[in-house]
């Protein structure tokens, strides 16, 4: 049986920045989600098929190591039942896809550690001109979440030489600002009247709980703040 074509560390990493390019994600941005590839995957030159155990139980896979969060239907089993049998830069495009598509629908994405000054959506991260440096710490804070995450939001920029050699970017825009089309936020007396309503409620819906963590959000972002500065 011929054996599939495994591809090279050069040609899965423009192979995702092209395809992250293609969507729309500015070239930053692109950067900054490659510092944290070679973070986790770098060690087998951005392969598709890395698998990981850190002892907790919640074992990842792939390029950004999808973790095994919420057993059976986890991000993890999505994906690797989405590239079971297919060729390495295929495996590289669903995965890819995969992280700009399905990241809100596995709650993988949480502004809850974001810094205040750059708490945002997951689409409006993909689309933003923000500096690659800190491209790179949202990618690490909001989405990967490791150990010793704070640490490792700044560490992870270390991998900007390895990324930038020989990677194409040609296709990719420079984004737009994550504030031009930000709605003004609800006045104190308007949180307060929602939130006295939903703690009289008996069952709370999962978009309530979700209104009041972005508050306590707010309320908690300039500790982080401090921890990263």
């Amino acid at each position: 049986m011929e054996m599939m074509k495994m591809a090279t560390e050069m040609q899965r990493k423009n192979r995702i920045a092209g395809d992250l390019a293609k969507k729309g994600v500015p070239k930053n941005v692109i950067i900054g989600i490659l510092c944290n590839a070679y973070a986790e995957s770098g060690i087998d030159g951005l392969s598709p098929f890395t698998g990981e155990s850190d002892g907790t139980g919640l074992n990842g896979f792939g390029i950004w190591q999808f973790t095994s969060f919420g057993g059976a239907n986890s991000f993890r089993s999505y994906i690797v039942s989405a590239v079971q049998g297919k060729d390495d830069l295929t495996a590289v495009d669903i995965e890819t896809d995969a992280l700009v598509t399905k990241t809100t629908t596995f709650g993988q994405w949480m502004t809850y550690y974001l810094p205040s000054n750059l708490k945002m959506s997951w689409n409006s991260f993909l689309k933003s001109n923000v500096s690659w440096q800190d491209a790179t710490k949202m990618f690490c804070l909001g989405w990967e979440r490791p150990g010793n995450m704070y640490g490792q939001a700044v560490s992870r920029q270390q991998y900007y030489n390895r990324v930038m050699n020989g990677l194409d970017l040609s296709g990719a825009g420079s984004g737009t600002s994550p504030n031009a089309n930000k709605p003004k936020p609800n006045t104190s007396k308007q949180d307060d009247d929602i939130v006295d309503q939903i703690l009289k409620d008996k069952v709370w819906t999962h978009t309530e709980l979700e209104y009041c963590l972005s508050l306590f959000q707010d309320m908690l972002a300039p500790l982080y703040d401090k921890w990263l500065h």
